[in-house]
């Protein structure tokens, strides 16, 4: 029964390695066009060009981050792998997310904004970009998500003494009591999203990265009021 179990597991982790090997040409197809772009618009009105690199430079900073997170998911579940490859290094927090605003949520289609609040003294917390961005643009993204016609979002750091936190709050559709408790669950959805998009994965995925990052989370929600996800991290 072990036996079949493994070969039933090295066939999944091998066909996962499959399809991400295409996505990944893919991908490297979708950056280097974005690069041609840019070529081609050298002798265009600067105005012009400035405006469409600027646009290049999110399809490829927006690449960089899809082939960097198919890497940790094709290791997903293997702790000590992520152990050995985290990348950490010293990270202007506020800068950094400030950047993740202005790369992923500053062009939302309901012309909606992050209300980005910063409390204490800061200083700088030793992490994994990679990670971390992730992490951030899951839990943002479905704050817009769930709050369609409601208040913007915001996204509120907090440097604390021994720590820093940092708080995702919407005001959305909200978490029903009897399913927090599974929310977490991979491909769990709630019975609220009324057929807004998604995998159920994402939470997954992002819980797995803060608990690599030893940083923790809470999530408090009602329905029909909001949730907030409060993440917690050591500055070292």
């Amino acid at each position: 029964m072990k036996i079949e179990e493994n070969k039933n597991q090295d066939l999944q982790s091998n066909l996962l390695s499959l399809c991400f090997h295409q996505l990944r040409n893919n991908m490297t197809i979708l950056y280097s066009n974005a690069e041609l772009i840019e070529m081609k618009t050298v002798n265009f009105d600067p105005a012009i060009s400035a405006s469409i690199c600027s646009n290049t430079k999110r399809i490829k900073a927006e690449v960089d981050q899809i082939m960097g997170l198919m890497s940790y998911i094709l290791d997903l579940g293997k702790q000590e792998v992520f152990e050995t490859n985290k990348n950490i290094q010293a990270v202007d927090l506020s800068t950094f997310l400030e950047h993740i605003i202005l790369i992923y949520f500053n062009e939302d289609s309901t012309k909606r904004k992050i209300n980005f609040k910063v409390n204490g003294i800061q200083k700088n917390v030793f992490t994994d970009k990679l990670l971390l961005t992730q992490i951030i643009i899951d839990l943002m993204s479905n704050a817009f998500k769930y709050s369609e016609g409601h208040k913007d979002p915001m996204l509120i750091i907090s440097y604390l003494e021994k720590e820093i936190t940092i708080e995702v709050v919407d005001f959305g559709i909200g978490i029903p009591e009897t399913e927090k408790q599974t929310l977490f669950t991979p491909f769990y959805r709630c019975s609220n999203v009324n057929g807004i998009q998604g995998s159920g994965l994402g939470l997954f995925i992002s819980k797995k990265f803060i608990e690599i990052l030893k940083g923790s989370l809470v999530l408090e929600s009602r329905e029909h009021v909001g949730t907030t996800i409060k993440l917690t991290f050591p500055y070292e």
